[in-house]
């Protein structure tokens, strides 16, 4: 998933531990079956998660700060502060932990940052935060032989946010580190002591790590489950084009930027007695129809456009930033190419075309419904042939009527 803590320390005799013996409690084996775009994609997708739990969190933060501030006044004004080292890292702490504070802050209000600046705040917020309460455990730890600090700094690093796993063992790795020198540098303890806190100190980091595996390895299955039926949605399975879904999608934004000056048009075609081909020859010889029209669409259309399924033997080509008179001659480029590809078992397809573009007032249906209007002429004209609408159906249409191979 990538390393938000490049300079942090790596472990690679534990991490290759964890893959070798720990594959199902962590996150690990997930990643790696990961394309890089997909590894990148989910890296966003959790770092917008994490955003959206800083967000959340800035206002109790907040009144966390007020309460650990009113904690240190009043030690300070009792003079506890004053030859009590203990105290001073706690003031410290206190004050490192309100700065980690404020890049939440800042998330919470600057909707408007960049994503690079987001995530930097973000990955600052969390260091901060988890470093600074870690020397408030460290400094517990020293007052009063306390776990408990700690153990929230374990929940921040390995339950709260999902910290990506290199970075998230080492502070496992460090805070053991650390945890046990101190144990092992108080000499007024006894030995059954120091067994019995480090046996406490073991067992919480190793139930934190572990929880925290399981938990951040679930968030990522779910994320991936979630992104793959997303795909599934925006793609029509028979022929690998855009699903009707996607093409709405598409449609909705394109029809927003026409508003704004930007032209868009449509190509809406149907296949010429296509039943017939299914009553004849079977529905299997149908779909290698339906695979073979996409993959001249697929062929003759320009990258800009999208291209795809409709409904049925229906397809919609949009055609971003072009009129009316380059959607025609995308059309009848389709049309003719259309007609001269063979086809196994049918030898030939033919398509009828409906054309039009965006016009000021249109809604999505006002937009499909011009074009389908456009075809049921083409069909009416006798097939195969291309037909352009050029106003809303509330006018008297204009139909202009060109067939494909003109």
């Amino acid at each position: 998933m990538g390393n938000a803590f490049p300079g942090a320390p790596q472990f690679p005799a534990l991490e290759r531990l964890g893959m070798r013996f720990l594959p199902q409690l962590h996150e690990g084996p997930i990643v790696e079956e990961l394309t890089p775009e997909e590894r990148q994609l989910m890296r966003e997708r959790l770092d917008d998660a994490n955003i959206e739990i800083a967000r959340a969190m800035s206002p109790i933060m907040v009144l966390f700060v007020v309460l650990l501030w009113s904690i240190d006044y009043m030690r300070a004004t009792a003079g506890l502060l004053q030859g009590s080292p203990t105290y001073v890292a706690h003031a410290v702490a206190h004050a490192t932990y309100a700065l980690g504070v404020v890049p939440a802050l800042l998330l919470w209000t600057g909707h408007r940052y960049s994503r690079a600046l987001r995530r930097r705040l973000l990955w600052l917020h969390v260091a901060v935060m988890v470093g600074s309460v870690l020397v408030m455990g460290m400094a517990a730890m020293v007052e009063r032989q306390s776990l408990v600090l700690l153990g929230v700094a374990m929940m921040l690093a390995n339950l709260m946010y999902h910290v990506p796993r290199k970075p998230r063992w080492a502070f496992n790795a460090l805070a053991l580190s650390l945890f046990t020198l101190m144990i092992l540098a108080l000499p007024q303890w006894s030995v059954l002591s120091m067994l019995v806190l480090f046996g406490e100190l073991l067992s919480l980091i190793l139930v934190s790590a572990i929880v925290g595996g399981l938990h951040n390895r679930q968030r990522l299955v779910s994320m991936v489950a979630a992104y793959r039926y997303e795909q599934m949605a925006m793609i029509d399975v028979l022929t690998g084009v855009s699903s009707r879904r996607r093409l709405e999608d598409v449609l909705d934004r394109e029809l927003g930027l026409a508003r704004r000056g930007r032209p868009v048009s449509v190509i809406l075609l149907d296949l010429d007695r296509f039943k017939s081909v299914n009553d004849r020859h079977g529905h299997e010889v149908g779909d290698d129809v339906l695979r073979s029209v996409a993959r001249v669409l697929q062929q003759v259309a320009r990258l800009s456009d999208v291209i795809g399924r409709w409904g049925g033997e229906e397809f919609l080509v949009i055609c971003t930033d072009t009129d009316l008179e380059g959607a025609m001659r995308l059309a009848e480029r389709l049309a003719v190419v259309l007609r001269e590809s063979p086809v196994p078992v049918v030898g030939q397809a033919t398509a009828s075309f409906g054309v039009t573009q965006a016009v000021a007032g249109d809604t999505l249906r006002d937009f499909i419904d011009r074009a389908d209007l456009a075809l049921y002429r083409a069909k009416e004209a006798g097939r195969d042939r291309v037909v352009a609408s050029a106003d809303t159906p509330r006018e008297p249409a204009r139909l202009s009527v060109r067939t494909g191979g003109e």
